[in-house]
């Protein structure tokens, strides 16, 4: 990622609409930087196969949308 996109991406962070959920999906957590994962809310998902990875996504998604109806 380059310095104007992390800067970006940090400002989004940190000045987000209210009506926005922002999710940040990422294979290599060392990649990204300490300063964008401080204003993270980790979730590690952990999938022994694709087809793991693709079925924890697609829970993920759901709960997703049932959380924003809520809002």
């Amino acid at each position: 990622m380059t310095e104007q996109a992390a800067n970006s991406l940090l400002k989004f962070l940190e000045e987000p609409e209210d009506d926005i959920i922002a999710i940040l999906s990422c294979k290599n957590i060392s990649a990204v930087l300490p300063t964008i994962i401080s204003r993270c809310q980790q979730i590690k998902l952990v999938g022994q196969s694709e087809n793991d990875e693709v079925e924890t996504n697609e829970e993920l998604t759901k709960l997703i949308v049932e959380y924003t109806k809520k809002i």
